[in-house]
């Protein structure tokens, strides 16, 4: 993969200069710094979203968080990839995974919660007019399929499969008409820098969609499992928003916590991951006990 990609930068003027992630690396051309990324999940199409939206957000940014600008991609070649511009920030020792087993945020300060919540207020404000993107094609429909997947496998109750479905059949209607918001697709502690002066940066917007508030907010909750004083923070000020409302964030735990549990499931890595989700599943009727509806 690193020789596929100092070829790839060398053929667009630029020189690698390390390695960022599994499909991330960082290059350059005189004082310019971009990150060129490349794998199995890049695709041509996902590029060209993410190119509409980078552009979208470079004459329309957002208020206090910061993205990359697109400059170029290409599905020419052996590989489809993408090269943005680098923003100049750290990524935060989230520790959701270390190569060895997800510890979900575990020791992480709590100080980055305001980093999260301005990323959240700025994708929660912003204009979505003209944001060439659609509604993640997530539905209910999927949730259950999926939790009567973990029911086969062990993971979740029986009853508690029943007590998900009754909740979804009472409350889901209209969940998707609205409180619709920006996405970058991926709103995950491992996407989300932090400047030296103490910036967000929101990176990796090739799965940009637009999705309900609470399932993007829940998303980002569920992942921080291994450190409850984070997850209690950012609900704190969730609950706080006057859009407030237990049930539309229940309706998003449930779509933020299955997303990605099926493929867990599978991954030794991922246990204890797999054990903090299926445990919000199996006890969402607890989860926001002292919150106010």
């Amino acid at each position: 993969m690193e020789n596929l990609a100092r070829k790839i930068a060398e053929d667009n003027g630029f020189e690698l200069v390390r390695k960022l992630s599994c499909n991330a690396f960082l290059c350059k051309k005189e004082a310019l710094f971009v990150v060129l990324k490349l794998g199995d999940r890049v695709t041509f199409e996902r590029n060209s979203k993410a190119r509409l939206v980078l552009e979208h957000l470079k004459t329309h940014p957002f208020p206090s968080t910061l993205t990359p600008h697109f400059v170029a991609l290409s599905d020419e070649g052996e590989i489809a990839y993408m090269i943005t511009s680098y923003v100049e920030a750290a990524e935060v020792p989230w520790s959701e995974f270390n190569g060895d087993d997800s510890l979900g945020g575990v020791q992480v300060s709590l100080k980055y919660v305001t980093n999260v919540t301005t990323a959240l207020a700025d994708l929660r404000s912003y204009d979505t007019a003209g944001v060439p993107l659609k509604i993640f094609p997530d539905s209910f429909e999927m949730v259950l399929t999926r939790v009567n997947y973990f029911v086969e496998t062990n993971l979740v109750s029986r009853e508690q499969c029943e007590k998900i479905t009754e909740f979804i059949k009472k409350n889901g209607d209209n969940y998707f008409s609205a409180g619709i918001i920006i996405s970058n697709g991926d709103f995950y502690p491992r996407n989300l820098l932090v400047t030296s002066e103490g910036q967000s940066c929101l990176i990796d917007w090739d799965g940009a969609h637009l999705a309900p508030k609470e399932q993007v907010a829940m998303y980002f909750w569920c992942s921080m499992f291994g450190n409850k004083g984070f997850q209690k923070e950012l609900l704190n000020w969730c609950q706080k928003q006057h859009d407030w409302s237990k049930i539309r964030y229940t309706l998003g735990l449930f779509l933020a916590a299955t997303e990605d549990l099926s493929g867990w499931a599978k991954n030794p890595k991922c246990t204890a991951a797999v054990t903090a989700y299926t445990g919000y599943l199996n006890n969402f009727e607890d989860l926001f006990a002292g919150y106010k509806k």
